[in-house]
């Protein structure tokens, strides 16, 4: 079923990102490495909350499906004063 609030929010989210890319300056080249990095930490996620254990995912055993479950976030941190002594 076709959710014209969901594909609204989709767009804004990519117009909203991609400025973001540019007003801190992100090249082409960091931008696909940004991309590569987010969809590893998004699939990441995915598997820690489909499987209960190493050995589930293993076997491809998932506790439950997923496809339709709002991701989780990563948790919300400063980076600049996270990493201050070394910046």
């Amino acid at each position: 079923m076709y959710n014209i609030t969901k594909e609204r929010n989709k767009l804004q989210a990519l117009v909203d990102i991609t400025n973001y890319l540019a007003e801190h300056n992100f090249t082409y080249d960091e931008v696909n490495e940004f991309i590569e990095m987010l969809s590893n930490e998004i699939s990441a996620s995915r598997i820690c909350n489909q499987y209960k254990t190493a050995l589930d995912w293993a076997n491809n055993n998932p506790c439950c499906n997923i496809n339709n479950t709002i991701i989780v976030p990563l948790n919300k941190v400063n980076i600049e004063e996270l990493f201050s002594n070394i910046f």
